[in-house]
């Protein structure tokens, strides 16, 4: 599992721990920040895939992890 967030979203914004912080609880996750960037527009990057595809390829590749 991996969570993105986006370091430019005023909806979501990366100064709040709250994402990061649950992320480190779950076994195996991890949490990507995507710095802001003249590719991205803040919230609406969502819409954006090829500004965070390289996270979602880097997730799929990675093997997959049991659950303890």
């Amino acid at each position: 599992m991996a969570a993105v967030n986006l370091a430019d979203d005023a909806i979501n914004p990366a100064e709040l721990p709250q994402a990061e912080r649950l992320v480190r609880s779950i076994p195996g996750a991890r949490f990507v920040l995507v710095p802001a960037s003249e590719d991205t527009a803040g919230h609406r990057t969502l819409a954006l895939a090829a500004v965070w595809k390289p996270f979602l390829e880097e997730l799929l590749r990675s093997p997959a992890r049991a659950a303890p």
